[in-house]
């Protein structure tokens, strides 16, 4: 069966005691620190990866600047040893002509000969050619 429209609004309160207010208010404070310390944590968090984000930066800057570093110490490195073994080539060249040289003019003046007597029409092979390329092994 459906209910009757009511004919009166009845109000019912209740009234907390002292004690019944402390307990609330003490259960209120507890929550109202506990959303203070969640939005502290919150805080925190953000600090956090901000500094884990400019340590990252700081990291990265390092490294590139050690990078630089090793690469201007490696590329020094390579430029003394290039100057160095030029200096060795040098020197050993300056020693192969000093002890090659006399022979090498008697060769040339014996080549003379040589292409003379081709202009002349004899026909030669040129058997000094071979000799002339051991002799010039840096040409």
């Amino acid at each position: 069966m459906p209910r009757g429209k009511p004919t009166q609004i009845i109000e019912h309160r209740i009234s907390m005691s002292n004690w019944e207010r402390d307990k609330i208010g003490s259960l209120v404070d507890a929550k109202k620190r506990e959303a203070n310390i969640e939005a502290g944590i919150s805080g925190v968090k953000v600090l956090a990866v901000a500094g884990i984000g400019a340590g990252s930066i700081y990291v990265a800057y390092q490294g590139y600047l050690l990078g630089r570093e090793i690469a201007e110490i490696v590329y020094s490195v390579a430029d003394e040893a290039k100057a160095k073994a030029k200096k060795a080539k040098d020197k050993i060249v300056a020693e192969y002509e000093e002890q090659i040289g006399p022979l090498k003019e008697g060769l040339e003046s014996q080549q003379d000969i040589v292409d003379e007597l081709v202009k002349q029409g004899h026909r030669l092979t040129n058997p000094l050619k071979p000799i002339f390329k051991l002799l010039n092994p840096f040409d």
